[in-house]
């Protein structure tokens, strides 16, 4: 079983209203293709150039909107200065107590100079120191399709819905209880199972 972002984990994990927007889910999935794209073939075309398409969607116009900017008040060629790097969890099916595992995807800058991982936000920035301690649990109890820098400093994220960002030391937060993370990825499994 997949879930797109770690968002889908979070809204379990902290009970947030599990039932989102279609169009808001379609907007970020074609921005972030825009923006895999874009770090792919190091051309920010592909991010500037999106509301030129045939059918582009206006909140993901929105979204690489904000993006752009946030990447052009923080580098001088973001495109080089950072990777965007695609990634997967994969919490195995035997720790699940379940026949099917989990996998949530994740999508982040890398900064190799400030040694700091980006993650990309579509609201809710309000909450993510909280989301940092559930984040640290999954990326270091559990497999991943590719290893997370091993340098890192700083964790960052940038709100592609209001243009925010927010910063902090990596090394210094805490994690999440593994019994607790574990306990949330049963019953995801089991409550998309059903239905």
């Amino acid at each position: 079983m997949r879930l797109p972002s770690l968002y889908g984990f979070y809204k379990y994990y902290f009970n947030y209203p599990l039932k989102g927007k279609k169009n808001y889910a379609l907007a970020i999935r074609e921005a972030e293709k825009q923006i895999c794209d874009a770090f792919d073939l190091r051309d920010e075309s592909c991010i500037t150039d999106y509301e030129h398409q045939l059918y582009p969607r206006q909140l993901t116009i929105s979204f690489l909107k904000r993006l752009y900017q946030l990447m052009n008040d923080h580098y001088d060629q973001p495109v080089f200065d950072l990777d965007y790097h695609r990634n997967s969890i994969h919490i195995p099916k035997e720790l699940l107590n379940s026949r099917i595992q989990l996998d949530i995807d994740f999508g982040y800058f890398y900064d190799r100079n400030a040694e700091k991982i980006i993650l990309l936000e579509y609201g809710k920035l309000n909450d993510v120191s909280h989301w940092i301690p559930v984040f640290k649990t999954l990326v270091t109890s559990f497999e991943l399709t590719s290893m997370l820098p091993t340098n890192i400093e700083t964790i960052g994220f940038w709100d592609l819905s209001k243009g925010l960002t927010y910063e902090e030391s990596y090394n210094n937060g805490i994690t999440a209880p593994i019994e607790q993370v574990l306990k949330i990825a049963r019953k995801i499994v089991n409550e998309r199972r059903r239905g």
